[in-house]
């Protein structure tokens, strides 16, 4: 990010204070609980898999043997509540219908997949080393999104309110990259059409190609590195464009 950018952000950041802790708050209720649990999925959905954690880093790795999901559930009582796949979602449960909420989730499967979503309230989303098939969608409310190696998907829809996104080795046909404030970053990506926008942060492109290319910033520059697009239309309210 250039200096004008961070100096800008820097200014809105000490504005919000972010507090963590262990337990959530759903619908007025504070869930002072929690607990891990293991799934394992004896064959991917056919519907494609859901996975939406009310706060929690949500990831996705490479893995030999069965698909399996470690999961985070936030309850109100030990052992009040429990996680299942259900028509293609991971929700949890609790017993009489008490409140509970999706964490952290790492899922471990060696691929390739055929359709996956992940979004988080407040949480990191990483995709590293499975092939994903069909569409993928990754989003945060506040954190950063990775995708590396993701394979080839039909379409990517990624996006964070506040946080980086980062993309290397993938090939899409359309790739829609979307953050309210942080840099963009694509590495080796293959699309026939790519839409990058940042509200306040960089954009920047190496080593890609594909058909048609848009990118632009509110606050920030954008640059297009080692690339080949047939057409590109690059946009920045304040800062600086730059093709080589």
């Amino acid at each position: 990010m250039s200096r004008s950018t961070l100096a800008l952000a820097s200014l809105v950041l000490s504005a919000c204070h972010v507090s963590l802790h262990d337990h959530v708050v759903v619908d007025g209720v504070e869930l002072e609980h929690h607990h891990e649990e293991v799934l394992t999925l004896t064959s991917w959905p056919s519907e494609g898999l859901t996975i939406e954690a009310h706060r929690g880093d949500l990831r996705v790795e490479h893995g030999e043997g069965p698909t399996t999901l470690r999961v985070r559930v936030h309850e109100r009582e030990p052992g009040a509540a429990h996680a299942h796949v259900d028509g293609g979602r991971l929700v949890a449960r609790a017993r009489d219908g008490e409140v509970c909420a999706l964490g952290d989730v790492l899922l471990r499967t060696s691929g390739p997949v055929r359709g996956l979503r992940l979004a988080t309230g407040m949480g990191d989303v990483e995709l590293v080393g499975v092939a994903v098939e069909g569409r993928l969608a990754l989003s945060t409310g506040m954190g950063d999104v990775e995708v590396e190696a993701g394979g080839a998907p039909e379409s990517a829809e990624l996006a964070s309110g506040m946080g980086d996104i980062s993309v290397k080795g993938l090939r899409c046909e359309r790739l829609s990259v979307d953050t309210g404030m942080g840099d963009v970053e694509l590495d080796e990506v293959d699309a026939r059409v790519a839409t990058l926008a940042s509200g306040l942060g960089d954009v920047e492109v190496r080593r890609s190609r594909g058909g048609r290319l848009e990118a632009s910033s509110g606050l920030g520059d954008v640059e297009v590195l080692e690339s080949s697009f047939e057409a590109n239309a690059l946009d920045t309210g304040l800062g600086s464009v730059r093709q080589r």
